[in-house]
């Protein structure tokens, strides 16, 4: 049950005033918003595998941090929240393979939210991204 936690303390590493303006900062951000959308949905950041556990299991973690944790950001901890920060953060990115993550990882929440057209056409996006986009290593 470490997992949330995990992706929360990363983002508020990440989420200072003073980093606000950086580009790369930018992309870490996004990375970390587009792996706990994932992790929360039971999908693997990192193979997008299904993982072995309940979505139930989750939402007792966001509640336990919610209530013993006071410092955690409950922005990345809403769904709702979470997916409008990416969305906006989304926007401002180049093509590349973090982008067509975080297309996939929106249109997830746009089919489980029964947006069918929406969820099409950010899957479309995520496939064309990675299309054009460069390899990220030899022979893929």
């Amino acid at each position: 049950k470490k997992g949330l936690k995990a992706f929360s303390d990363l983002y508020d590493k990440l989420n200072q005033p003073m980093l606000e303006s950086d580009p790369t900062v930018l992309k870490a951000k996004i990375q970390v918003l587009a792996d706990l959308h994932l992790f929360v949905n039971g999908i693997s950041p990192l193979d997008t595998s299904q993982l072995g556990f309940q979505s139930k299991d989750v939402s007792e973690e966001v509640e336990d941090m919610l209530y013993n944790q006071p410092n955690c950001d409950v922005n990345i901890l809403s769904n709702s929240l979470r997916v409008t920060m990416l969305t906006d953060m989304y926007q401002h990115l180049d093509i590349c393979y973090l982008k067509a993550k975080a297309a996939y990882a929106l249109g997830l929440n746009a089919l489980e939210c029964q947006f069918h057209q929406d969820a099409e056409r950010i899957f479309f996006e995520s496939i064309y991204i990675l299309d054009v986009c460069e390899p990220l290593a030899l022979g893929m």
